[in-house]
């Protein structure tokens, strides 16, 4: 007798790595859970990684992985990408021969995934300790009515409340605007996981809107709508709390979704006067 299947859609932004994952019909829906750990969270320039996880069983086909572009992670972990737009597409996890005795699978990047009803139910937050204050998750507390487990570490370990807070280190904290140059420990160091891109962020001060214009963002302002707010001025819309904060959204456009490989992507709009490749701001 045969075995019914169904049939996920997954693309890179260039299309050249798109590919029909075809899987029992009994497989589904997969579990989906979004990753907080540093690692992810610098890899993918993203607030998590969402990974939709396949049937022990599959295997790409090798066509399929011809196509992409492994990077290490780990010992265990590797990363497939398109090696033409850069899309994060797949996840493999090696068998783990220690104590743990883990065993192999494949996931798959839940932003490249043509649709997610159906398909996908997320069940969890993993290491979230790394973010020290919650990170997404606190946007993110439930899916279709289902509330989403928050785990410090692994699934199973202990679980963290929503809104939940590490103790206090010396993380940023809000301070009035500034008017002269930020000082080492006011920046703020952004990096990819290699630190081969790396920069720092000072905070908002008189430079941050002098002599600089912008057009409208689509957060605040839908490209397409036929005008903007008020009329064809936009005031210093990147500097929000008092002129303390830099305006951060979440964009969920296929363009976005599909470059990253992840469904929400969050910009923060920073001015360059603001922005060194050093921590001293030189």
């Amino acid at each position: 007798m045969a075995t019914s299947t169904g049939t996920i859609k997954a693309a890179c932004l260039c299309t050249a790595a798109a590919h029909d994952i075809s899987l029992p019909a009994s497989a589904f829906p997969l579990q989906g859970l979004f990753c907080h750990c540093d690692s992810d969270r610098h890899s993918t320039g993203c607030m998590s990684l969402g990974v939709a996880v396949l049937p022990p069983e599959y295997e790409p086909p090798s066509a399929w992985l011809t196509k992409l572009q492994p990077t290490l992670f780990s010992q265990r972990l590797k990363h497939y990408f398109c090696p033409i737009c850069g899309t994060m597409m797949l996840v493999h996890l090696a068998h783990d021969h220690g104590e743990s005795g883990g065993g192999a699978h494949w996931d798959v990047c839940t932003g490249a995934l043509e649709q997610l009803d159906g398909v996908v139910e997320f069940d969890c937050h993993e290491f979230l300790s790394d973010t020290r204050d919650g990170g997404f998750s606190d946007f993110l507390q439930r899916v279709d009515g289902k509330t989403i487990s928050r785990w410090a570490g692994e699934p199973g370990g202990e679980q963290l409340p929503q809104y939940w807070r590490s103790a206090p280190s010396s993380t940023i904290t809000a301070k009035k605007p500034i008017s002269s140059s930020a000082s080492e420990e006011e920046r703020l160091h952004a990096h990819c996981r290699c630190r081969g891109v790396e920069f720092w962020i000072s905070r908002p001060s008189s430079q941050s809107s002098k002599g600089i214009t912008s057009p409208w963002p689509d957060v605040l302002h839908p490209y397409h709508s036929p005008s903007p707010p008020d009329g064809d001025e936009s005031p210093t819309w990147w500097l929000r709390a008092n002129n303390t904060k830099y305006l951060a959204g979440t964009c969920a456009c296929d363009s976005c979704r599909l470059a990253t490989g992840q469904e929400h992507i969050t910009w923060a709009f920073i001015p360059t006067p603001n922005i060194s490749l050093d921590a001293a701001g030189e």
